[in-house]
């Protein structure tokens, strides 16, 4: 299977000994973390652990398989891939979805105002340590662990898993199947990534936030790189934070930097972390198996 290509599907997708049920176990830990009521940027450090969680069940279900540093990163989801497709891509997605979303805000003001409530909700302008904090969540911690769970792990499990399920469309083409595939995977990462943003005013959005998810299924698929989706999300956080600041639906405390200078570095700032987060697994690759 592995040998057929598709203008849409990258083949690091179809890498590492997947199976269906990591999802549950993401999705399992992260509503653990909600539960138990732990600190809210505790816990968004450690969701940081789950590519380290990923990495253990992968190599756990084929422990005599022959690896390399470089099919760990493919497993994980931290490869490159092409790295110029995966700017160009996500590049793209973030135009596309901009534009999108200053078209359905125009057409309804309700949206409009949704947005407006969601930032004013966050509390900004009382303490600048928070206001640091906040950005740091908006604009890094939350696109990294979204995507760590909703694609890097529940989508890629699912599309993984039932691409290979041999009861599932046997007597199809492997392209068809590709697609059944995707669709599905997708459509159960879209839900779950759009019902965990519900509340706060962000119902209203829920068709953008539909949308959003949809995006960072296609671009993981198509470049097989985790980088595209998250930098994606990051810089559309950061483009939401710029516009509601510049409208003034929002101030921030004074402090040693300036908060407006932090929104501008947050996409590169997670960029950053990923960088730190590919050190990290390939340093626990080295200890584990001794490549």
């Amino acid at each position: 299977m592995n040998k057929n290509t598709s203008h849409l599907f990258s083949l690091d997708l179809y890498a590492g000994n997947w199976r269906w049920w990591f999802a549950l176990i993401a999705y399992i830990f992260s509503i653990i973390l909600l539960l138990f009521g732990i600190n809210h940027h505790i816990s968004m450090w450690l969701m940081l652990l789950l590519p380290i969680l990923l990495l253990w069940l992968l190599t756990r279900q084929s422990p005599n398989k022959k690896i390399n540093t470089q099919t760990i990163m493919q497993d994980v989801g931290l490869a490159w891939g092409n790295s110029f497709k995966t700017i160009i891509y996500t590049l793209l997605a973030v135009i596309v979805f901009t534009g999108l979303v200053y078209l359905f805000e125009q057409q309804d003001k309700n949206a409009e105002e949704a947005s407006k409530m969601v930032m004013q909700s966050l509390g900004f302008g009382k303490h600048y340590g928070k206001d640091l904090m906040l950005l740091l969540s908006i604009g890094i911690f939350a696109p990294l662990n979204e995507e760590l769970l909703f694609r890097g792990l529940i989508f890629r499990s699912l599309f993984n898993s039932l691409f290979k399920q041999k009861r599932i469309l046997n007597n199809t083409s492997i392209q068809t199947k590709k697609w059944f595939a995707f669709v599905l995977a997708m459509l159960v990462s879209v839900f779950l990534f759009a019902s965990a943003h519900g509340g706060g005013g962000q119902d209203v959005q829920m068709m953008m936030l539909m949308l959003m998810g949809v995006l960072a299924c296609w671009l993981y698929a198509v470049t097989g790189a985790l980088i595209a989706p998250i930098m994606f999300h990051s810089i559309n956080n950061a483009i939401a934070l710029w516009q509601s600041k510049v409208a003034g639906h929002m101030a921030f405390s004074q402090g040693i930097i300036s908060l407006d200078l932090v929104i501008l570095l947050l996409p590169l700032l997670t960029l950053c972390i990923v960088m730190v987060m590919r050190w990290l697994v390939s340093l626990l690759s080295n200890k584990l198996f001794n490549l």
